[in-house]
């Protein structure tokens, strides 16, 4: 192998390793925004079931939480983008939370099949190189 074809082998091998790092810390993020997205939908599940008018701290930022009071915990107002609200049910907001579980999940398996793929191709440069 060329001193040319080595410099750009290797190139290439770092390439691909920081490509495989960006995936997989992206998957991180994203296994991380799901773990959230699960616990959101447990704890609605858990204040359909509270009595109301229910008491509850209000967090507003850096520690801050204001007393405030459920009064209704079967609907929510949802953000739909734009400044755009719109009124739900809890079921309802369960279910989007459930669909943007299941969207996650499958962009973590494109990541993962990604990631796979850059390794074979990282462990194939790595036998050239040793040659």
């Amino acid at each position: 192998m060329s001193k040319n074809d080595l410099q750009q082998k290797q190139l290439e091998f770092k390439m691909l390793v920081n490509q495989f790092q960006q995936l997989q810390q992206q998957s991180s993020n994203l296994e991380e925004h799901a773990s959230e997205l699960v616990k959101l939908k447990e704890n609605i599940s858990i204040l359909e079931k509270e009595e109301t008018p229910k008491e509850i701290l209000i967090p507003f930022g850096a520690g801050i939480f204001f007393k405030g009071t459920i009064i209704d915990n079967k609907n929510a107002v949802l953000n739909v983008g734009a400044k755009v609200y719109i009124d739900k049910t809890t079921k309802d907001v369960k279910n989007s939370i459930q669909t943007q579980i299941e969207e996650v999940g499958s962009v973590i398996n494109k990541i993962n099949e990604q990631t796979e793929e850059l390794m074979a191709k990282i462990e194939d440069l790595q036998k050239d190189l040793k040659e």
